[in-house]
């Protein structure tokens, strides 16, 4: 984050870091890191951003160069060339630009909102192999996994994106979704696992943890039997269960 009193030069005069901040906000982003939701639109101190003093040549770049060069732009407070190039990049089918464009469509940021349009794009991103647009559809729009997004994360994790594979490992122990499916759930997160994701490998230590309770819990150890109602309980290594959670803290 800029410091609050930071000086940034531009063309006629100057402003403060918090000016850039709201400039940012404007543009759905204040940083290298997109998220699947846009900040909300302010109002600038000066009379709106700085516009565009001339015209970029993109004709050269892919799509995804564009989108880059885009958000460069965004950042520098050209709006009119930062718009065209996310535009023009979704346009050529880049996911990153895709997401972008649905969230300035969803808050209006930098074109006039449009739901509909924002929802499009969307899903353009989702199916694109765009994991945050898949969760974003899935978390935040309620989107069923019996529909697309189900497919689309499959897609996503079968190429190695990390997200992905222990979102589909927790989706399937928990049956969130879609019905549980313990073998499943271990094969995408051995698969996370393997790529040496460190979520994944405590992930697995819990569940050869919970395997080992319930074995010396069936076989009537108090301990093991009342330390498996808290991994029902709490979901470390297995499948939220309060029903036999409950069952095995009564014991």
């Amino acid at each position: 984050m800029l410091p609050f009193f930071r000086i940034i030069k531009r063309k006629g005069g100057i402003f403060h870091g918090k000016r850039k901040k709201e400039l940012l906000q404007q543009t759905g982003s204040d940083s290298g890191e997109e998220s699947a939701k846009p900040a909300e639109t302010k109002t600038g101190l000066l009379g709106g951003p700085r516009r565009s003093s001339k015209n970029i040549d993109f004709s050269n770049m892919t799509a995804l160069e564009i989108y880059h060069c885009a958000h460069k732009l965004f950042a520098s407070g050209d709006i009119d060339n930062g718009k065209k190039g996310i535009i023009l990049a979704a346009e050529k089918a880049c996911p990153q630009a895709m997401r972008r464009l649905a969230c300035m469509y969803e808050k209006g940021n930098c074109v006039k909102q449009d739901e509909e349009e924002a929802f499009k794009w969307y899903k353009l991103a989702a199916a694109s192999g765009d994991f945050e647009a898949i969760r974003y559809l899935t978390e935040d729009k309620g989107l069923n996994y019996s529909e697309e997004p189900l497919e689309w994360c499959m897609k996503v994790a079968e190429h190695g994106d990390l997200a992905a594979q222990i979102y589909l490992a927790e989706i399937y122990r928990d049956g969130n979704g879609v019905e549980k499916d313990v073998e499943e759930s271990l094969k995408w997160l051995n698969l996370a696992a393997a790529q040496g994701n460190e979520d994944a490998l405590k992930m697995l230590e819990q569940v050869e943890k919970a395997k080992k309770l319930l074995l010396d819990a069936e076989g009537g150890d108090l301990e093991a039997q009342y330390q498996i109602g808290r991994y029902y309980y709490h979901g470390y290594g297995l499948a939220v269960d309060i029903e036999k959670a409950k069952d095995w803290y009564v014991r």
